[in-house]
C-alpha cells in the first residue's frame, strides 16, 4: 500500500463506518432519530447559529446582548466555536443546521482517522492494513461514538496524534516550530480539550522515554 493510499483509506473509512452506523440505528438522514440531543440540542445549536451570523458579518465579534443578558464573546468562542471545521456553517441556511452539524461531525471523524494514520506511519514507518486498522479503531473509539453530540470535544482527538508526531520530530531533529504552531491552534480550537492534551504530552514522553534535552 502506498502512503497516499494509506491516508485516503484511513480518512474515508471512519466516516463511511459512521454513516453505516447511522443507517443501522436509523439516525438522520437515514431515519427519524437525531444526534442533536443533550447539550447539542439545548445550547450548542443556538451557539452555532449565532456563530454563523458572526461569520457572515451579521453579528458582533466582541460583545453580545443575547449572551446571558449581555456578555463578552471570548470564552464563548474559545470553548464552543473556534474550531476550523465550523466554517462549514456558512454554506448552510439556518433551517438546514442539522445537515451542517452532521457534516461537521463526519469531517471531524475523518480527520481523526487521518491524524492517527499520520502518527502511526511516523512511528512504525509502515503503510499497510495494520495502520489502517489502528487508525480506524482510534477514530471509532467509544469516546467518539458517545460524545459526538458534544462535537466541540472531538477536535482534541485530531490534534493529539499530530502533536505527538511533531514531538518526536523535536527529539529526533530538533524542529520545534511546527509543534508550537499546532499546539497553539489546538488551544485556540478548544481550550478545554487542549488542557488535557498538554497533560498527555509528558505521559507520552515517559512512555517512549524520549529525552528532549
Amino acid at each position: 500500500m502506498k502512503k497516499k493510499e494509506l491516508y485516503v483509506i484511513a480518512t474515508l473509512l471512519p466516516g463511511m463506518l459512521m454513516l453505516c452506523l447511522y443507517a443501522f440505528v436509523g439516525i438522520y438522514p437515514f431515519g427519524e432519530k437525531s444526534i442533536i440531543i443533550s447539550d447539542l440540542s439545548n445550547q450548542y445549536i443556538d451557539c452555532m447559529l449565532y456563530y454563523r451570523e458572526m461569520l457572515l458579518g451579521h453579528k458582533d465579534w466582541l460583545y453580545s446582548w443575547n449572551l446571558g443578558g449581555g456578555n463578552g464573546l471570548s470564552l464563548f468562542l474559545g470553548f464552543y466555536l473556534s474550531s476550523i471545521f465550523n466554517i462549514v456553517l456558512i454554506f448552510f441556511k439556518p433551517e438546514n443546521i442539522q445537515n451542517a452539524i452532521s457534516l461537521i461531525i463526519l469531517l471531524k471523524i475523518c480527520a481523526i482517522g487521518f491524524a492517527a494514520a499520520y502518527f502511526f506511519h511516523a512511528i512504525y514507518q509502515k503503510a499497510d492494513i495494520v495502520i489502517v486498522l489502528f487508525s480506524t479503531s482510534y477514530a471509532m473509539m467509544t469516546y467518539v461514538i458517545v460524545y459526538q453530540c458534544h462535537l466541540f470535544w472531538l477536535d482534541g482527538l485530531v490534534f493529539l496524534p499530530i502533536l505527538l508526531k511533531f514531538l518526536l520530530d523535536i527529539a529526533r531533529k530538533g524542529k520545534s516550530l511546527i509543534f508550537i504552531l499546532v499546539l497553539s491552534l489546538a488551544c485556540i480550537s478548544n481550550f478545554y480539550t487542549s488542557f488535557m492534551i498538554c497533560l498527555s504530552i509528558p505521559i507520552f514522553l515517559l512512555h517512549f522515554q524520549v529525552d528532549l534535552t
